[in-house]
């Protein structure tokens, strides 16, 4: 009996050993890939005219925009559509992660005007359709730009949906409207929920508390523990661009002081890895400004604004001024920073890889460190985008019979951040071993109700 006992509690022993973390040296580095967008507007469906081009190369004449005579031969691609972005996005990110292995961490983010200024296939429908499209794209996090704020604070709060009721966004996707009237428009597995990715709005606060109106910077995690504070900001002109009325109860703040109080704040939470997302930006002047990876004399705010933040920013994704450009600017006392811009309409996305410091958290600037902008090519769209396009191009009143009639249907699950993976998987090992303990205790007291029956 005692035999019988001590081979079950070594195969307990076992069970619990195998199923716990095994100890390893020291962490290795932490690849992050950051694939940034901005000022998507919208542009959900296919582009056209000018809105659909993108100028990929000089031509034969080696010059960006006219030659000395006059005449333009840039090579250019048609690009844009969220089914393309979708495509383009997947085929980053597999790039990636099969380069960088099981610690590596891909975060999609936006660097604000995910909507607003859209066309009718999202705009007739209070733009629902583009929230929809950022939800299946997987978006991580995103600032506000100037035209969230274009249907009002109010709306902007139902848009963006409850996030963690600490600040004012506790505004449900349909609270406030009459669905299907104004408001909550799509049926069944297009029933409208809200983002389920974080605004952020650091420099926008409320004019009776002073606070931030939604978070203002976020916390991601990757599958290696290493923290990611993300910070948003949007132009302090953007009263001067949306109607007056609709922002009343708030105010435009100066988006360096924001930053820098939030940096701050996450480096006393001993985050390290900083970015800024920043509804502003720049423009490039130069000869190769159509370059969508050069910086040929960068021009604007964002000069000033790279001066005025904290050296502890690794990062600044920009947009607002819809150009691109891949850019290091100097910063005062601290090393020379990225600047990036991914153009507009989903035409670019830029893919930034980093590499992390386990040990202090930080970017490792030495290791990797770099950007580039990736244009967003059409001719394999992916099928869950096409078909979420599809839907509101008919309109939710349009669907084949039998369609868009359980209003009641819960939309899928939002995919899996890296973290959120690995917060799974470790609860799932946690289940695994409490499930096997009660089965070898069972049998334990089994064999010892047994020995007691023969005594």
């Amino acid at each position: 009996m005692r035999r019988l006992l001590s081979v079950v509690s070594a195969a307990l022993t076992v069970a619990v050993l195998s199923a716990a973390p095994v100890a390893h040296a020291a962490p290795g580095p932490v690849p992050v890939q950051v694939l940034a967008i901005n000022d998507l507007h919208g542009r959900i469906s296919l582009t056209t005219g000018d809105e659909s081009r993108l100028v990929t190369g000089p031509g034969p004449d080696g010059v960006f925009g006219a030659s000395g005579s006059g005449t333009r031969d840039d090579e250019f691609t048609r690009v844009g559509g969220a089914m393309n972005l979708a495509t383009t996005v997947h085929t980053l990110q597999d790039d990636f992660r099969g380069k960088a292995g099981g610690s590596a961490a891909s975060f999609l983010v936006s660097a604000g005007d995910v909507f607003g200024n859209s066309p009718p296939v999202s705009g007739d429908y209070r733009d629902e359709p583009t929230i929809e499209v950022a939800n299946a794209l997987g978006l991580d996090v995103s600032t506000v730009g100037d035209d969230e704020f274009s249907h009002g604070t109010q709306e902007l709060r139902r848009l963006s949906a409850a996030t963690d009721g600490q600040f004012t966004d506790h505004t449900t996707a349909c609270q406030g409207v009459t669905p299907g009237v104004d408001g909550c428009f799509g049926q069944g597995e297009h029933a409208f929920t809200g983002a389920r990715f974080p605004y952020l709005a650091a420099n926008v606060v409320s004019r009776a508390t002073g606070e931030p109106i939604l978070p203002p910077y976020q916390v991601l995690f990757t599958p290696a523990g290493v923290r990611v504070g993300l910070i948003g900001v949007v132009t302090p002109k953007a009263p001067e661009r949306v109607s007056a009325a609709g922002i009343s109860d708030v105010q435009f703040i100066d988006e360096a002081t924001a930053v820098n109080r939030s940096v701050r704040e996450l480096r006393s939470d001993g985050v390290e890895a900083i970015v800024v997302l920043m509804h502003d930006g720049g423009s490039l002047t130069g000869p190769a400004a159509l370059d969508p990876n050069g910086c040929d004399q960068l021009s604007g705010p964002i000069l000033d604004l790279n001066s005025q933040i904290d050296p502890a920013v690794d990062l600044i994704v920009s947009g607002f001024t819809h150009a691109a450009y891949i850019c290091e600017q100097p910063v005062p006392r601290g090393q020379p920073r990225l600047v990036t811009q991914a153009g507009s309409y989903g035409r670019l996305v830029t893919d930034i890889r980093l590499t992390l410091d386990p040990a202090t958290g930080d970017v490792d600037r030495a290791a990797t460190y770099s950007a580039r902008n990736v244009a967003v090519t059409r001719g394999n769209p992916d099928r869950q985008l096409q078909a979420i396009v599809d839907y509101w191009t008919a309109g939710p009143a349009n669907q084949p019979a039998g369609d868009g009639e359980a209003v009641s249907v819960s939309t899928p699950a939002p995919p899996l951040t890296d973290s959120a993976a690995a917060r799974r998987a470790l609860g799932w090992t946690v289940l695994s071993v409490g499930v096997l303990t009660l089965g070898v205790l069972g049998v334990v007291i089994w064999l010892r109700s047994r020995s007691r029956l023969r005594d």
